[in-house]
């Protein structure tokens, strides 16, 4: 239980002086007894009671804080505004640079899309290109075994020696998939190309349609079709042994060749061989 303790009695009894001011320092409420001691005494300010406060001083403290804290709340306010405006204006930004950058993203796709189509056409074409790489080598092949076969028919057949260093090049031209195409032989010199279309023409010569030179002659056992040989003929007189062959169709001439792109017409075996260099030169002939 607390304990309730009783101050102490005191005989001296302070005395106040409504005339002293009630923020003064004073000795006179010390008792005579401790007054050689000199102890000050410090008294407390007296708080001005509420009542004593006037009712229009209190309206104006009141307006004093509403004004206060209405500039307050204005300044908040204003400064909640500034920051929400520049929140805004930098959303905005941030809006314009996600359209740039969604911008940038569609056309870096289209170029992607660009590249890999381009990518896929060229691996098409790689795979095209490599395909008709192993075409050309196939065909080079069977040309290469062709001359060969025709090195060793030439040799045992037409009394005619010729190496593969003789032969520049060996090519097919262009054709229709169910007709022979025509293979163009290049010479390495002028005499061997003579010296192979003579010796063609003196074997076929004297001999029937069917022991002519034909492919199985030349080793090409799949195949019996006849073989036509002929000197390759410049553009500018290929219309003219085209009528020197029709001509002797028509005349009765026997034999329609051209050598070293030179034409000649022989009516017969015993004939005597007529070179010619122009049409004028067939009108002659007949007159």
């Amino acid at each position: 239980m607390p304990l309730k303790r009783t101050p102490p009695k005191t005989s001296h009894k302070s005395q106040s002086n409504p005339e002293i001011d009630s923020c003064a320092v004073t000795d006179s409420g010390l008792s005579e007894a401790t007054t050689h001691l000199r102890t000050p005494v410090t008294t407390r300010c007296k708080r001005l009671r509420e009542e004593s406060i006037s009712p229009r001083a209190k309206r104006a403290e009141a307006d004093d804080f509403k004004a206060e804290l209405k500039e307050m709340m204005l300044t908040f306010q204003k400064n909640q505004t500034l920051l929400l405006n520049k929140m805004l204006g930098d959303i905005a930004e941030i809006k314009a640079q996600n359209q740039t950058i969604q911008k940038s993203n569609l056309e870096i796709e289209k170029v992607l899309d660009s590249i890999k189509a381009g990518q896929d056409q060229l691996a098409h074409r790689i795979d095209k290109s490599e395909t008709e790489r192993l075409s050309i080598i196939n065909n080079i092949q069977k040309l290469q075994s062709e001359i060969s076969n025709l090195e060793l028919s030439a040799r045992s057949r037409l009394a005619f020696d010729i190496q593969r260093i003789d032969v520049r090049d060996v090519y097919r031209l262009p054709g229709k998939p169910d007709k022979p195409r025509i293979v163009v032989t290049e010479f390495a010199r002028v005499d061997l190309k003579i010296n192979f279309l003579v010796a063609i023409r003196r074997y076929n010569s004297n001999r029937s349609k069917a022991d002519k030179l034909k492919c199985i002659q030349l080793g090409i056992e799949a195949q019996n079709d006849p073989i036509y040989v002929s000197e390759f003929i410049a553009g500018d007189r290929r219309k003219l042994f085209y009528l020197c062959r029709e001509f002797t169709k028509v005349n009765n001439f026997k034999f329609c060749w051209s050598l070293n792109n030179k034409i000649y017409i022989r009516q017969n075996e015993h004939a005597r061989a007529i070179r010619i260099d122009s049409e004028s030169a067939l009108d002659q002939i007949m007159k």
